[in-house]
């Protein structure tokens, strides 16, 4: 994205996991659980070079995400290195010079009320640099960081590629698909249709009818065009000489059932949507209040297949559903999930179902069988003006937490193919990389550049100055300057002087120890069908020691084979995938305990198992 010249905004920073009370809430969570889980994929990015990371609306531990010197400060500038800038969520500033030393850099949309001149910023920061309460090297940082970032194909074909590879094969009995220009084809429900009224009808996709291709909220943008699945797969049938029925709605039973007995195949379109806190649905906002369809898709998938034995289920879905009442119904033959696959959702099915593509996705997520099986909800209820919620899971979140004898309907990572795939040969070879070193030493003092004029009246504006409508202004209105009080800032905040560096710090991302590689794991992969493949080989660690998660994902490759072709996948761990949080030393570990690694097709198929030598 950032060689395209737009820069990346990873978010939202940090602990951002429900939607329901997201102005107020405060995340509650144990330092370990933080390192070890939530702040791994931000560390990652900051590795990677991000221009720039959104705080987010909750609080943690009781301050604002915007707000937390902890958060933005001590993690992500100093642990993690981040050299570029932070900027916050739409309205999550609620302070002035409280979020400036705090660590935040800009400021969305800039107003702190529906008074387009009001901000806690403008012409407010620049009264806090001249009375001395906001230091000028924390201005000139600011300015560096968003500067920083500054200089830091064909679009509808590469959209159509990745919903079709990322679509997810969950069930194919009987050799359903891929089809292969059947007699006839019904495709049956609302999810399958076009919006009668246009794919950007409805504002931020919050009413949106047919097809489910984008989740709601202001974030959403506007469609250039949207295929519908029944639309391409009424083109792919025409092609073949198929014939085609479509039944656009859900509620109208009988007609589905009708178009159903006469079909060689029928395939039916079912979704569940969510988005942002700023919609109604089913009693919360923005998250699902339950893991069902909806919209009678349940009774539509019964009828169908009470009378068509081939029934296939197309599920587009902002995560897991309940399903077990129809995946284990016989004339059920294959369920797919596709997500929420963008503009070219029909294009990218049909090219799955038709056997185009072969299906390569796996799911990102587990697929339990009754909602109570996750253990924990969303807040959904609270009497509390500030309510909280205390992330006591720690790290024993989705197949972690499911690995504690909990069976579900599909498990993380699973993802069936058209062909077969074998692997043998499990090899780990430890590289001899050098000892770990904690960083030590300290930071550079916080440079200033210039000098700024303490005189109240250069900040004034010109005479005669017209300020542009809804335009914020660094101008001050009265040369009399407050000397404000400094009760409850950031500790240390002010303090530009040179710091200690962070024993797991002192690089974007960490320690550089850390991400070196310590161990090469390999194993050859064969594809044992007759049709062209790709296979995704997920490697899984097993840390041991007590309450740890029983296996952890540490990698996975892309590997695609022709039939009876053998390749070789290679996984490098590093020595933070092999390490655990330490909370007395604040660093990363290799604790001494057992560490087995597991190679194979999801969270609970490994092919593959080998020991690692500790002594490396």
């Amino acid at each position: 994205m950032q060689h395209a010249g737009v820069i990346a905004n990873a978010q939202h920073f940090i602990l951002n996991e429900q939607e329901r009370f997201m102005n107020h809430i405060s995340s509650n969570l144990d330092d370990k659980s933080m390192h070890e889980l939530y702040l791994w994929p931000f560390a990652d990015a900051v590795r990677a070079g991000v221009g720039s990371i959104m705080c987010s609306y909750n609080r943690i531990s009781g301050t604002y995400a915007c707000e937390n010197s902890k958060i933005l400060n001590y993690l992500l500038k100093n642990e993690l290195s981040f050299q570029e800038f932070v900027v916050s969520d739409w309205a999550a500033q609620h302070s002035g010079v409280n979020s400036a030393l705090a660590g935040l850099d800009m400021t969305m949309p800039g107003s702190s009320s529906n008074e387009p001149y009001n901000s806690y910023w403008g012409g407010a920061l620049t009264e806090a640099v001249l009375n001395g309460t906001v230091p000028q090297w924390r201005l000139d940082d600011m300015v560096v960081r968003i500067m920083a970032a500054y200089y830091k194909g064909d679009h509808a074909e590469l959209i159509r590629e990745i919903a079709a590879k990322g679509t997810v094969l969950l069930k194919n009995e009987n050799g359903a698909l891929p089809l292969t220009k059947p007699p006839s084809i019904a495709v049956i429900g609302e999810d399958a249709q076009s919006d009668p009224n246009g794919p950007n009808a409805c504002l931020h996709k919050y009413c949106t009818a047919g097809t489910l291709a984008m989740g709601w909220g202001p974030g959403a943008a506007d469609f250039p065009y949207l295929i519908a699945p029944a639309d391409a797969l009424k083109k792919q049938a025409e092609a073949d000489g198929t014939a085609f029925t479509n039944v656009e709605g859900n509620w109208d039973l009988d007609a589905a059932r009708a178009a159903a007995c006469d079909a060689s195949v029928a395939v039916v379109f079912v979704n569940a949507n969510a988005g942002t806190g700023t919609v109604l649905t089913t009693g919360n906002f923005g998250d699902r209040g339950n893991l069902t369809l909806g919209n009678g898709d349940d009774n539509l998938i019964a009828a169908v297949a009470s009378v068509n034995s081939n029934t296939v289920v197309v599920i587009h879905s902002v995560g897991p559903v309940l399903m077990d009442h129809f995946k284990t119904h016989a004339n059920v033959t294959a369920i797919l999930w596709a997500g929420l696959p963008g503009q070219e959702s029909g294009n990218s099915v049909t090219d799955v179902l038709y056997g185009k593509v072969n299906p390569q996705g796996r799911t990102p997520f587990t697929w339990g069988k009754a909602q109570s099986d996750w253990g924990i909800t969303a807040l959904i209820e609270s009497d509390d003006k500030m309510p909280e919620t205390d992330f006591d899971e720690g790290v024993l979140i989705d197949y972690r937490h499911f690995d504690k004898d909990i069976e579900p309907s599909w498990e993380f990572g699973f993802g069936l193919n058209y062909t077969n795939f074998t692997s043998t040969d499990l090899n780990i070879k430890a590289t001899g990389a050098p000892a770990y070193e904690p960083t030590t030493g300290e930071t550079s003092p916080a440079p200033t550049f210039g000098k700024v004029d303490k005189n109240p009246a250069s900040a004034m504006p010109p005479p005669d100055f017209e300020r542009l409508p809804k335009f914020i202004y660094s101008w001050i209105n009265d040369t009399h300057i407050p000397c404000c009080g400094r009760p409850n800032l950031p500790e240390g905040s002010r303090n530009g002087s040179a710091q200690s560096l962070l024993a797991a710090g002192g690089a974007p991302g960490g320690n550089t120890g850390l991400y070196e590689t310590v161990f090469t794991v390999t194993a050859p992969v064969e594809n044992t069908g007759s049709l062209k493949g790709t296979e995704i080989p997920q490697l899984y660690l097993s840390l041991g020691g007590p309450d740890k998660p029983k296996v952890v994902l540490r990698g996975f490759e892309e590997v695609s084979l022709g039939p009876g072709e053998v390749k070789t996948v290679t996984f490098k761990l590093t020595r933070r995938d092999t390490s655990n949080w330490d909370i007395v030393s604040q660093d990363c570990v290799v604790t001494p305990h057992k560490k087995m690694v597991h190679v194979g097709a999801s969270s609970r198929d490994f092919r593959l198992e080998g020991e690692l030598p500790l002594a490396a």
